[in-house]
């Protein structure tokens, strides 16, 4: 025993389960009983004051010697009475005899007490024994629940660590790898056992190394920092990592420590990759599309389309070429981008026998479909090529084939600089780019086509003019008796001369029977006016039995009595001429696909149906008609299946109408109906007709389309008393009947009217607002609910017009948008807002957020954030105090673009607040990758979460969200403390509203600023 004495040590083994469900020795369990203690509670001492001797002891198990444990005295025992009994591990003797022998008259006595003390100390010793092994048993099952305890602490960390899969360091402050976890090894930069030890100056490359010591130095006096990001080049690609770190707690004394979990975002980077080259595609199309309007010859078009590729599509390098027949090459026209030298060494063919044909154009055209090749250099159709494509940088080539006609005369490709660069929204742009270009060159198609109809026209009349001419003479008696006929008439009617001279053949009997009363009653009107000469066109019958158009040029003469001379006539032949007349106006008045009337034939019988209508006082309906959703068709299936659907729904809406009315396509899907003599009544029985019609299924090759037609309607003379105002009107109502949900009619109302007219009133208002300083930007202080101290304001435009009054912004905000002006109006209230918060940042206002709201059109103006900068380096506003705000609907009109847009002002430190936020479609998958820091929860939730579940339950899951993505959430409109109060329980970060402070204006901010702060 430690410091002497004599004890008893019991000592037990533990074993535990391995990981196979094997038994495996972990230890002992040791418990110690001290004699003298243990001993007394036994009162072996009293036996000497009843005259007795005693001595407990044992044989040694090492030695073999006695052992005495405890004894009355040194003296040997005389013939003592012995009782041996056993403990765990050995065996214990206890001797007792009488002090004075077994002679003493107290011997008996003795004896028994002897006996009876031994008999009470041995039941003492079984009564330990047992406690002991109680407590034995008792130990075991402690130290066996401890010990699963932890086991299952142990694993559930390990579980919960192996589930997280980013990596999870423990550094100090150089950078110093201390303890390492991850489940993805192929993520480390090196083996974790490498990295223990090593600071990430020696593992990793010198850029990625200087971020993570900053954000190590950043957490360690913050506590915790996140979002830096590191670029590292791993074994499989380049990976890009996002930092979260945080200070560890450590012992005072201890060096710091902090821990690091870096998350692989290289999908998210990846993504946003794609989304910029998404955002450059859908500039690239705008441009195209205005190329395809502004362009008047392929040669400008090609260059023009080139070009935008690349310069707003981000390609390499586009370039377009058109097949040539006789050597079946397809070569290069027009391009943009490095130079297509190599191209010329091996020019692309549709021939598939040869290696060229074997290509992307080759396979592109003869399959008349477009071919993706993602991985230009490892592709082995493109090896021809591989020496170009090197020395440019193609990773990612798309070849398209370009149709005029429905057929593929060429192709468009575009390469990209990296591999894997065509998902399937770039595809669609692509698509959409081509779309256009063959719109183009059908359009250039149908112009060569009427410029040769012209020019044969003007070739006809020439032939009319110095071509042969056929000369008759005949009587006018009746009968036409022909007197004289010129040889050549054989070649131009196919009868002799000596045959049309014949007694009984009469000129009348070769015209044509509808045009004979019209042909005697000009010739017999002339005669009756004694007129020397005329001219008309009519339709005589030929030899053969058809009849050709002929010009008639007629000569009179008179005899001295004034009677009729025979009449001399020279024939000149038009059928030719007709028919490029009739080429020429079918290609003047009526659409070359569905063959109905165009614009131009359309605005001439409305304004002869208007002039009916007036003189007879009737009235006419016009209605505007559009397919909806019909681009998704074009973009689906083609132009090709999309042309033979509107043949066919063009030729079901001429059915549905009368023989006096008329449908006209104004281009696309867009159609315009024009029903003379026609009420309110009638129009609604054929918008019924139309939209039944044009809603039954249409078979197209194997497919079978359903679309639905939105309708507006105008009415003559109530809705407008001409073609431009009854047109305009018709469209309203048409786009009424879309914000309806589409596949109906609506009837224009004098509601709309009013509506527009004080539209145009504002609009023109506007135009002059801000040169006669009619604009005001007031403030609407913003609180956090945690200190309640004022940390910012949002600036609200006031329009107050001399003679309009007070205009509100929900009105001349969307007309200032549609009119163009906002742009010039919403950089004047940011250079405002920023100039006013800098004023009071000189003042010693403290740092405030300026928020200014940004309309749809201005967030989707491409040069906002080289706006933004260029006003905060004029006011020197710090980026920090100014937050952006637009509106949930914008932001998710076009996802894509928004995070471009995002993502430029979060680069300049211009923070963006979503406002308005659960009155649009909500998106989490975007709003997540949006570079948002603040929701602005709309106040028509807030103003009833007192009396109102429903919308405290939205307000809160609003909270809960934004919590979770680690936004910051505002509430708008608050008006009373009960709503307050819920929204502070509730964790809402800040609020606005009148119970706070209306809009102010800035003079009135810093008091409003002192007051608030004297009562918080």
């Amino acid at each position: 025993m430690i410091q002497g004495g004599l004890g008893a040590a019991a000592r037990l083994p533990i074993f535990l389960d391995d990981a196979q469900g094997q038994a495996k020795f972990w230890g002992f369990a040791n418990v110690v009983l001290r004699f003298p203690q243990t001993l007394a509670t036994a009162q072996l001492p009293a036996l000497s004051t009843r005259g007795l001797n005693f001595q407990l002891w044992r044989i040694h198990p090492d030695t073999g010697k006695v052992q005495v444990i405890e004894s009355s005295g040194t003296a040997a025992l005389s013939d003592p009475v012995r009782q041996s009994f056993e403990v765990p591990n050995g065996l214990w003797t206890l001797s007792v005899a009488p002090q004075k022998g077994w002679g003493d008259p107290l011997g008996l006595g003795a004896k028994v007490v002897a006996g009876l003390l031994v008999s009470l100390l041995l039941a003492y010793l079984a009564w330990l024994l047992l406690r002991q092994r109680e407590n034995r048993t008792n130990l075991e099952t402690l130290v066996a629940q401890r010990t699963a305890e932890i086991r299952a602490s142990k694993a559930q960390l390990a579980a919960t660590l192996d589930a997280i899969p980013d990596l999870l360091f423990e550094m100090d402050l150089e950078g110093r790898y201390l303890a390492c976890h991850t489940p993805l090894v192929d993520l480390l930069a090196a083996p974790a056992p490498d990295l223990l030890g090593k600071t990430v100056s020696q593992v990793l490359p010198s850029a990625a190394a200087a971020i993570i010591l900053d954000a190590l130095q950043l957490a360690h006096r913050t506590g915790l920092t996140r979002g830096q990001q590191i670029e590292l080049p791993l074994a499989d690609q380049i990976r890009w990592f996002e930092l979260s770190i945080a200070r560890k707690p450590v012992l005072t004394g201890e060096a710091p420590r902090l821990i690091v979990i870096s998350h692989d975002i290289t999908v998210r980077k990846q993504a946003e990759e794609a989304l910029l080259r998404l955002s450059q595609l859908y500039a690239a199309l705008g441009e195209c599309s205005l190329a395809v309007v502004r362009c008047t010859n392929q040669t400008e078009l090609f260059s023009e389309i080139c070009r935008h590729a690349v310069q707003q599509g981000g390609m390499r390098v586009a370039w377009i070429g058109m097949v040539e027949e006789v050597t079946q090459t397809v070569p290069p026209i027009a391009s943009f981008g490095p130079s297509m030298e190599g191209f010329y060494e091996t020019v692309p063919s549709i021939d598939p026998s040869i290696a060229a044909g074997q290509g992307l154009v080759g396979t592109a055209i003869r399959g008349q479909q477009p071919v993706w090749c993602q991985d230009y250099l490892n592709d082995p159709r493109t090896t021809p090529w591989h020496t170009q494509g090197v020395r440019s940088g193609w990773g990612a080539t798309a070849v398209l084939p370009v149709y005029r006609g429905g057929q593929a005369v060429g192709i468009f490709a575009v390469s990209a600089g990296q591999a894997h660069a065509f998902d399937d929204a770039a595809q669609g742009l692509l698509l959409k780019i081509v779309d256009s270009l063959s719109f183009a060159l059908d359009n250039f198609e149908r112009e060569t086509l009427r410029q040769q109809a012209e020019r044969s026209l003007r070739e006809e009349r020439a032939l009319f003019t110095g071509g042969p001419v056929c000369v008759f003479s005949w009587l006018h008696n009746g009968g036409s008796q022909v007197l004289y006929a010129s040889e050549n008439v054989r070649g131009i009617l196919g009868y002799s001369a000596e045959e049309m001279q014949q007694p009984g053949v009469s000129f009348d009997g070769l015209i044509h029977p509808d045009d004979l009363s019209q042909v005697n009653a000009h010739f017999d009107e002339a005669v009756k006016t004694r007129l020397a000469q005329i001219e008309q066109s009519y339709r005589l019958r030929l030899k053969d039995g058809s009849y050709h158009w002929f010009y008639d040029f007629t000569c009179f003469a008179y005899g001295p009595a004034g009677e009729l001379l025979p009449t001399r006539g020279y024939l000149f032949d038009q059928s030719r001429l007709k028919q490029a007349e009739e080429r020429v106006q079918k290609l003047a008045y009526f659409d070359a696909l569905t063959g109905l009337p165009n614009r131009s034939l359309l605005n001439d019988r409305i304004s002869h149906a208007l002039t009916e209508a007036e003189r007879r006082h009737e009235t006419l309906i016009v209605m505007f008609l559009d397919l909806d959703h019909f681009k998704n068709i074009n973009d689906t299936l083609g132009h090709r299946v999309g042309d033979e659907l509107l043949v066919a729904l063009a030729r079901r809406m001429q059915f549905a109408i009368r023989e006096q009315d008329t449908v006209a396509r104004l281009g696309g899907d867009e159609f315009i109906l024009l029903l003379p003599d026609t009420d309110g009544n009638g129009a609604a029985h054929v918008a019924e007709k139309l939209l039944f019609a044009i809603s039954e299924p249409v078979q197209i090759a194997h497919h079978e389309l359903t679309v639905t037609p939105s309708i507006g309607i105008a009415q003559y003379p109530s809705d407008g008393d001409d073609m431009e105002t009854l047109s305009k009107h018709a469209d309203v109502a048409m786009y009424r009947a879309k914000q309806g949900g589409r596949n109906g009619y609506q009837f224009f109302t004098t509601e709309m009217q009013a509506h527009s007219a004080r539209s145009l009133q504002i609009e023109n208002a506007l135009r002059r607002a801000l040169e006669r300083d009619q604009f005001q930007v007031h403030y609407q202080p913003q609180l956090s609910l945690a200190t309640g101290q004022m940390i910012g304001v949002e600036a609200l435009l006031r329009w107050l017009h001399p003679e309009l009054g007070q205009v509100s912004p929900a009105e001349f905000i969307p007309i200032a948008e549609t009119s163009g002006q906002i742009q010039k109006i919403g950089e004047w209230v940011l250079r405002k807002a920023a100039t006013q918060a800098k004023q009071w940042l000189d003042q010693g206002l403290g740092p405030m957020m300026m928020a200014v709201n940004l309309s749809a059109v201005q967030f989707r103006h491409p040069d906002l954030p080289e706006m933004v900068a260029q006003v905060l380096a004029q006011t020197l506003l710090p980026p920090a105090c100014l937050e952006l705000e637009l509106t949930e609907s914008t932001a998710l009109h076009d996802p894509l673009a928004a995070i471009d847009v995002m993502e430029k002002l979060h680069r300049q430190g211009v923070r963006v607040a979503i406002d308005d936020f659960g009155t649009g479609y909500s998106s989490l998958s975007y709003l997540k990758r949006f570079k948002t820091y603040k929701l602005k929860i709309d106040q028509s939730f807030v103003q009833d979460i007192t009396h109102d579940a429903d919308d405290l339950a939205i307000v809160n899951a609003v909270i809960s969200m934004a919590r979770s993505l680690g936004l910051v959430t505002l509430a708008e409109g608050v008006e009373t403390q009960a709503q307050l109060d819920l929204l502070r329980l509730h964790g809402c970060d800040e609020a606005q509203g009148y119970l706070f402070s209306k809009a102010l204006p800035a003079a009135e901010i810093p008091e409003f600023v002192r007051t608030h702060i004297s009562h918080t």
